[in-house]
């Protein structure tokens, strides 16, 4: 697949993907909601929540697990699919390509994403999947609408995500998270840079010191709702 042929068509209106990046902790899941809330999109992707439900599904039906194995070991021979999203969600790995391609393909036959607004949120995470992502959507005529990235430091990083008690949010975890996002993610942030036209990618300071919860989310749904202009 050329480079050349990367960049997504551009059919007239609002429809299309908005990419939501970040370290784990920065806000992802609040910036999606406040733009479901603004109208800006009409529906969220969370690879994240795409592969805890694969767990969850499989392990409640076993005929869901054998079709799981059977379909993502064609991508990915020799090894278990159920078991290596298990560990990557415990320990903050990544999962292989070919899995989160295939998951993210077969979103893409809905409907509602070929036509509507939507948010994606944490994908793509390593440039391989971003350069199968924008052809992908390309294929589909769905316009990328723009990239919101998140920063926030590692240790506010750190504060956040052990002080909200998750079972996968080991210490041991937390530092495996963050290194992922800063070899895999920012390289991927740059591949998107230079693929997509200028000013797709929009860069969104998620550090809010001095304020509670409850205004650090609003003032970083204003930084990013402000962000998208």
């Amino acid at each position: 697949m050329s480079d050349a042929a990367l960049n997504p068509r551009h059919p007239a209106g609002q429809r299309g993907v908005l990419f939501l990046l970040g370290p784990a902790g920065s806000g992802k899941g609040t910036v999606a909601a406040a733009l479901l809330r603004a109208g800006l999109v009409q529906q969220q992707v969370s690879m994240g929540e795409l592969l805890r439900d694969l767990v969850h599904q499989a392990d409640q039906d076993e005929n869901v697990r054998d079709v799981l194995r059977a379909r993502l070991n064609v991508r990915q021979p020799h090894a278990d699919p159920l078991n290596e999203v298990r560990l990557a969600l415990s320990s903050g790995r990544l999962i292989p390509d070919a899995w989160t391609e295939t998951l993210i393909e077969e979103s893409l036959s809905e409907p509602e994403l070929r036509t509507g607004a939507w948010v994606l949120d944490g994908y793509p995470r390593r440039v391989g999947a971003a350069r199968h992502l924008l052809w992908a959507l390309g294929e589909r005529d769905i316009l990328v609408r723009g990239v919101l990235h998140l920063r926030l430091p590692e240790a506010e990083v750190q504060r956040r995500l052990l002080a909200r008690g998750r079972a996968d949010d080991t210490p041991d975890a937390v530092r495996q998270r963050y290194a992922v996002y800063q070899q895999e993610v920012l390289p991927t942030l740059a591949y998107l840079q230079a693929h997509l036209p200028v000013g797709t990618i929009r860069e969104v300071d998620a550090w809010t010191p001095g304020l509670d919860e409850t205004r650090g989310r609003a003032e970083l749904e204003r930084r990013a709702l402000h962000a998208l202009g």
